[in-house]
């Protein structure tokens, strides 16, 4: 492709979009992308978050950066999405006046997942260590 490209490994017809430090894109998880390198003494940050169903993960092995070995049973997946939970706390509590969103998995028990320091370590610290991938 890059030889019948003219030697460039860019897409002949890719639509370039452009941001500026703190944009924010939101795209199909099977939207061809890339990026050049960042050559400036600022950090990239790069969030990749999607969502299954849950009867599409549950009794699947890991894939990717979860070993094999690892099956997505619902003690695992109901770890993973307690992230969601403590995010729609930490916005409640910064947009008091906004009705939150009720996440129907936690709707009985979210209130064990009220955003704190305490929560953030046992619920957000190192949460992509529980990523799924199938």
């Amino acid at each position: 492709m890059v030889e019948a490209n003219g030697g460039s490994d860019q897409l002949p017809e890719a639509i370039p979009l452009h941001c500026e430090p703190g944009d924010v894109t939101i795209v199909n998880r099977q939207t061809l992308h890339s990026s050049f390198a960042n050559t400036s003494d600022d950090f990239r940050i790069s969030v990749s978050w999607g969502f299954h169903r849950r009867k599409a993960v549950a009794g699947q092995r890991g894939h990717l950066m979860q070993p094999a070995h690892v099956i997505y049973d619902d003690e695992f997946i109901d770890k993973r999405a307690s992230v969601v939970q403590v995010a729609i706390d930490a916005r409640r509590q910064y947009y008091g006046d906004e009705t939150p969103f009720v996440y129907q998995p936690f709707s009985h028990r979210a209130d064990q997942y009220r955003w704190s320091p305490a929560i953030f370590e046992r619920v957000i610290r190192d949460y992509n260590i529980r990523d799924i991938a199938i």
